[in-house]
């Protein structure tokens, strides 16, 4: 429930209240990622507010790597620790969103492929979970799209794995309606 509420607030726009909500989240579990994850998203919503403007970038991409480095460290004690490699996932995931948005597409390809794994295994750990279906079909609409979309991408599409935009509007559908913390998003995408 407490994150639930916090989550809540980044959708209503009170980013400010969420920070402090989120920040306060990590102090009481500094070595859990959910906070630093969910940190990361009120910085999200500030570059989405305003894509041209990029002054929020850097803090963005350093709230990600402080959710990084906190599931790293959990995945040095137990590699299948399903809170840390979803989270860690997701941030990479989120990472190469926006290097997408920034016309980064070989950065934002690299991530795709560092998450893809990450989703796989998550997956494999809570196959029940809906959540994990967010970015399996965020990787599966964007790994299809994108390369159609942009023609500079179709130089490095070789890298990614073969998406299929149909699945990932079908998976994102899924999170959507079952999703305990992508819902939100997942309809914001759709």
């Amino acid at each position: 429930q407490r994150v639930q509420y916090g989550i809540d607030m980044i959708y209503r726009l009170q980013l400010e209240d969420a920070q402090r909500h989120f920040g306060g989240l990590i102090d009481d579990y500094p070595d859990h990622p959910l906070g630093y994850f969910f940190l990361a998203m009120t910085n999200w919503w500030w570059v989405l507010l305003d894509l041209d403007d990029h002054r929020h970038d850097e803090v963005f991409y350093a709230r990600l790597q402080d959710c990084i480095d906190v599931c790293d460290a959990r995945l040095e004690i137990d590699e299948d620790d399903f809170e840390a490699v979803f989270f860690k996932g997701g941030a990479i995931g989120f990472r190469g969103r926006l290097r997408g948005d920034r016309d980064q597409f070989l950065r934002a390809a690299r991530d795709g492929l560092r998450c893809l794994p990450l989703l796989k295994h998550s997956r494999q750990l809570a196959p029940d979970n809906k959540d994990v279906l967010f970015g399996q079909g965020l990787y599966d609409y964007f790994a299809d799209v994108m390369p159609r979309k942009y023609p500079v991408i179709r130089h490095i599409a070789w890298l990614l794995v073969r998406g299929d935009r149909e699945r990932g509007l079908q998976r994102l559908q899924e999170a959507a309606s079952n999703g305990q913390y992508a819902r939100t998003e997942a309809q914001f995408l759709l």
